[in-house]
């Protein structure tokens, strides 16, 4: 009305230049009221018109979106005579909607109407008889409509500030993953471990794109899982916008975005005609049939997980529909959409928290992705667009990076979003303090203590309510607590009034408890209320059940915590630790360690206003520490263990991940995918994760994946005696084709990777963004076919490779000349180690050797071990042609075949020597032998009388309980102590063999070994393979059938003198004999 008044005094005082002029004064104000030909009547009351639409419908832009008929569509009559009932539409030239009020007695001529970036273009008048047309003018209705609704994103904060979606909007890392997987772990667990999972190139997919089919794939249904504030809702309503705008998706006709939040708060029997009316009323005169039968639609089903309705798949057959005018119970109505009994040609999306996910069935599901939130980049990005100040942005980016564990939990965008918030706060208050800053939150409980006094304080300076900070956020956490355990997310206001808030005192506090205003249709209006996220509710629980102890109410907070004897702090938190190891899945996981993380020192201090003055828990904590780490020691799932390593970390103990060596102990049995998962954890919140070491350990090929991770952080891998097969060397190429991947250094050695290994392994090694340097692949069954793949990677432009070891793989020389001609052609290779290759060095092979070109730039050639011919080759560097001849022609570990005997001057008085001192037998008689100070006095061992260097293969035939192994001669011999037993001091080291265990022994660690098949009471042939320059020893169990070698156990260390095969037995009937090949 003041708007209108307005018009009316611009109107009067300039009456000279007509109403037109004073339309055009207010249109520089407000521009919806503008218009194009001042001198035109129509054009003139359409204005006046405009204004009073505006001025009682404020809220209704596009109801005047016209432009202005034609003279040829103009039927001469004015628009009275093509009145309508109430509802319907009249149609400007271009096929727009006008709910204006009703005009007589004029045409509307030359308006233009401006609104935002949309202008309307000239089209035929609309004839209702067409409901084609009709369709698709309210598809554009809908689209604008929904373009309006979906531009602005509420961020963390349902009541706070909002933003322009496409301005903040960070794209989201998405996968495509197994539909038969089932993840039942807890949330906060999954969030901690998405990074390890497999980031694979080809699972990533965009959200634009999950409808698109592969080859010979139909694709109806898509879920999509993801954790608590991981963006499945920002993604659906992106998805929206884009579609609307006219940007992604344009093949779509139809899309429909309905929530469960809003679904559960609809009552009694639908259509899916009627259910869709409400959401968009647009629909009202559509004709149903013909949008479904003629249109492609694609319906978002957002929330699974917070349905309320009975999705019942199993009892289908009691409620089929297949009519969209049918009516039925919502439940019913949802689960003939799914299963495509209803509108079979229709796509859908449904989004969901994990375990709600699997109320799918997995034959219904064509497609499953995983939203996994930021990768590193986008974490960036994510600062960078929600903080203004690009200085600022960039500190931020470099503390929470300096806490591993926090920066890892940023791939959740709420996580971010809490970040922000604390960190742009913390250091806007150093800038005004002066000289000394506030210390940056270093764990995930004080950046979460950080958080809630930032959100209370800013509540409370603009909203002022009647009870204090303490309480409210006390009765925050009684409802946190008292519903944590029946894992309940959403509260209704009279589970706020129980806890004794009122709705108008948690709005105060919009940052901890969002309001969820939910759906109005009839009489139906119902408000929910969530924390901001599932980890801040447990929080504000573990908040609660502290402070309750402090006060001695520890009977409030039973249900969660086991009550143990004592009242000591110490005792409440053991009680606290024992009820989360009991729960399998992880329930009470991040409870746990928030409250752990609550009892340190330096939380206390940051919430002394609700805590009050308390002791100090320093003591109590090393109590804890200790506690906690013999508790890692039990027999504790992968899962609890983590959760072990995190409550330390709360209290602020990194002992845990001080790994120097990084080395993985192999165990009896493959470690399993998740123990991988743990292990890549560990390794990459570890202080310097540098080089990885893997050896000796074989695990499955998914186990394998889950190491990925670990892989990419590393510089320096070492995975040689791994049993890698070709499948999993795709694995590793992916690592190398990661724009983030570090890695320098691979040792693939001692693997059984083939010519099919190589080739895969090679198409990352070929990738620009590979930045290997050294590669071994030595004892890897490498042929022809593998070389051939080697030199594409050699003379590739973008290939940093500088060390390759091929040895010990039988190429021959047909491989030797392949590899000659890669080098003479464009090489970067400074070393190449061909040892025991089956080279015998032809002349054409050898003189593409000698020659030198500008680009051939190799320093350091290996040809020992092979079968040479007595050729001098002209090479100007460090050349190695050391142990050639004829006996290097055999295959495999049988080129260092060594013939050695024991040493009667060191066998024991228990044992006796036969077949020329290759066979050892226990006596249970002494022998009768000279004395000698080389002798074993007591312990039941003999050497052999060779000293070993360079590289030997031996083999042993063995009966009953045996120790073989390779010793200095420096062992001691007097007594049966640690330093003359082998394998249990520094200068030996020795396999343990029997029928019931194998293990390897070095310094007294053991490890336990997988069982070769050995069958009872039958003697079983061992193999030792010394390769002293590269300080390999290993060892290695022969088939009684075909020969095979199957490895055992590698030691790895640097050898600094020769070696001496020896023997220990250690049954009374045991025998060793040594095989002469």
């Amino acid at each position: 009305m003041i708007l209108f008044s307005l018009f009316m005094k611009c109107h009067y005082t300039h009456r000279s230049k007509e109403p037109a002029m004073a339309l055009a004064m207010l249109s520089q104000k407000w521009p919806l009221l503008k218009i194009e030909d001042e001198q035109s009547s129509t054009s003139l009351w359409y204005g006046v018109t405009r204004l009073i639409c505006y001025c009682f419908f404020p809220y209704t832009p596009n109801v005047l979106d016209v432009t202005p008929l034609s003279k040829a569509n103009h039927a001469g009559g004015p628009l009275a005579e093509h009145r309508a009932p109430l509802g319907n539409a009249y149609t400007a030239t271009n096929g727009s909607n006008i709910y204006a009020p009703m005009l007589t007695g004029c045409s509307i001529e030359n308006v233009h109407f401006l609104y935002g970036d949309m202008i309307d273009q000239q089209m035929p008048v609309y004839d209702q008889s067409n409901d084609k047309q009709n369709i698709l003018h309210i598809r554009d209705k809908i689209k604008l409509c929904q373009k309006m609704k979906s531009e602005i994103i509420l961020e963390g904060i349902e009541t706070q500030s909002t933003s322009v979606l496409n301005k903040v909007y960070t794209e989201l890392y998405i996968v495509t993953c197994d539909s038969t997987s089932i993840n039942k772990e807890h949330e906060v667990w999954q969030a901690e471990t998405a990074h390890l999972k497999d980031f694979s190139e080809a699972s990533v997919i965009k959200c634009q794109d999950i409808f698109k089919p592969a080859e010979d794939e139909t694709i109806r249904c898509v879920v999509t899982k993801g954790i608590a504030g991981i963006g499945k809702t920002v993604a659906a309503q992106k998805l929206n916008l884009d579609w609307a705008d006219g940007k992604e998706n344009q093949d779509l006709d139809f899309l429909f975005l309905l929530s469960f939040r809003k679904l559960n708060l609809i009552k009694g029997w639908y259509s899916l005609h009627g259910l869709l009316q409400i959401f968009y009323p647009e629909l009202k005169d559509i004709n149903f049939k013909k949008m479904f039968d003629e249109h492609k639609v694609l319906f978002i089903l957002d929330g699974l997980d917070e349905s309320q309705l009975s999705l019942e798949f199993d009892e289908i057959e009691n409620g089929l529909i297949s009519d969209v005018s049918a009516s039925a119970s919502l439940d019913i109505l949802l689960t003939n959409l799914i299963t495509g009994r209803l509108l079979p040609g229709a796509l859908l999306w449904i989004t969901s928290r994990p375990v709600a996910a699997n109320q799918i069935p997995r034959e219904l599901c064509h497609r499953v992705t995983e939203i996994r939130g930021f990768n590193d980049a986008q974490k960036d990005e994510y600062f960078r667009k929600h903080i203004r100040d690009p200085e600022i942005a960039s500190r931020i980016i470099s503390d929470i990076k300096a806490t591993r564990s926090l920066y890892i939990m940023c791939h959740v965008p709420v996580f971010c979003w809490m970040a922000v918030t604390v960190l742009q706060d913390i250091l806007s208050k150093d800038n005004k303090s002066g000289p000394k800053p506030r210390s940056l939150p270093t764990t995930l409980s004080e950046m979460y203590i950080h958080y809630v006094m930032i959100q209370t304080r800013i509540s409370f300076q603009k909203h002022r309510p009647m009870m204090s900070i303490k309480d409210i956020i006390l009765k925050l956490g009684e409802l946190a607590y008292q519903n944590l355990e029946s894992q309940n997310v959403l509260f209704t206001e009279q589970d706020l009034t129980n806890c004794g808030i009122s709705v108008m005192e948690a709005a105060t506090c919009p940052g901890l408890c969002t309001e969820l205003v939910e759906l109005s249709h009839g009489m139906y209006h119902t408000k929910v209320y969530c924390f901001v996220h599932l980890s801040v509710q447990e929080f504000f629980a573990a908040l609660y059940a502290f402070h309750e102890f402090e006060n001695g109410r520890t009977d409030s907070v039973k249900a969660l915590i086991k009550k143990r004897k004592g009242g000591t702090l110490l005792d409440f938190l053991k009680g606290a630790l024992d009820s989360a190891l009991d729960i399998k899945n992880g329930h009470l996981d991040l409870f746990t360690r928030f409250l752990f993380g609550i009892s340190h020192d330096s939380s206390r201090a940051l919430l002394q206003d609700i805590l009050g003055n308390t002791t100090s828990g320093s003591e109590c904590n090393k109590k804890l520490i200790g506690y906690i780490k013999m508790l890692k020691r039990k027999d504790l799932s992968p899962e609890r263990c983590i959760n072990l390593i995190h409550c330390l970390l709360q209290l602020k103990d990194h002992t845990i991940l001080q790994n120097d060596n990084n080395q993985v102990s192999p165990s009896d049995t493959p470690p399993t995918p998740f123990q991988c998962s743990l292990l890549a954890y560990m390794f990459i919140m570890s202080e310097k994760p540098e080089e990885f070491d893997f050896r000796n350990n074989k695990t499955s090929e998914e186990a394998f994946r889950r190491l990925a991770p670990a892989l990419l952080s590393c510089t320096r891998a070492l995975l040689n005696f791994c049993d890698i097969t070709a499948l999993q060397c795709e694995t590793v190429a992916s690592v190398l084709q990661a724009e983030n991947s570090h890695l320098t250094v691979l040792d693939l050695g001692h693997n059984n990777l083939g010519d099919e290994g190589v080739i895969r392994l090679c198409c990352g090694l070929r990738n620009p963004n590979c930045k290997v340097e050294t590669l071994n692949l030595r004892h890897n069954h490498v042929g022809v076919g593998g070389v051939k793949a080697v030199c594409e990677v050699l003379t590739c432009p973008t290939s940093k490779l500088l060390n390759l070891d091929l040895s010990c793989n039988d190429l021959g020389d047909p491989g030797a000349e392949l590899l000659a001609f890669a080098l003479r052609t464009r090489c970067k290779l400074q070393a190449l180690r061909l040892s025991g290759c089956l080279i015998t060095l032809p002349e054409d092979v050898s003189s593409v050797l000698a020659l030198r070109s500008e680009s051939f730039q190799m320093k350091e050639l290996d040809l020992s071990y092979n079968p040479l011919r007595y050729v001098e080759l002209d090479f100007p560097r460090q050349l190695n042609l050391d142990h050639r001849g004829e006996s290097r022609n055999n295959p495999g570990l049988q080129k260092y075949a060594s013939e050695v005997t024991l040493d009667p001057s060191t066998v024991n008085v228990f044992l006796s020597l036969s077949e020329g001192n290759r066979k050892v037998t226990r006596q249970k008689k002494k022998q009768d032998y000279p004395f000698t100070e080389e002798r074993f006095d007591e312990c039941n061992q003999v050497l052999c009388k060779e000293g070993l260097c360079g590289r030997h293969y031996l083999e042993v035939e063995c009966l009953h309980d045996v120790h073989i192994g390779m010793a200095y001669k420096e062992l001691e011999r007097n007594g049966a102590g640690n330093n003359v037993t082998l394998g249990q001091n520094a200068v030996s080291w020795t396999l343990y063999a029997s029928k019931d265990k194998f293990y390897a022994q070095h310094k007294k660690i053991i490890h336990n070994l997988r069982l070769p098949e050995i069958k009872s009471n039958e003697s079983y042939r061992t193999g030792v393979f010394l390769d002293w320059p590269a300080g390999i020893l290993s060892f290695y169990n022969i088939s009684s059938e075909s020969d095979k070698l199957t490895h055992l156990y590698a030691f790895h260390t640097t050898f600094t003198e020769p070696l001496y095969l020896g023997l220990r037995l250690q049954s009374p009937t045991t025998t060793i004999s040594l095989i002469v090949k």
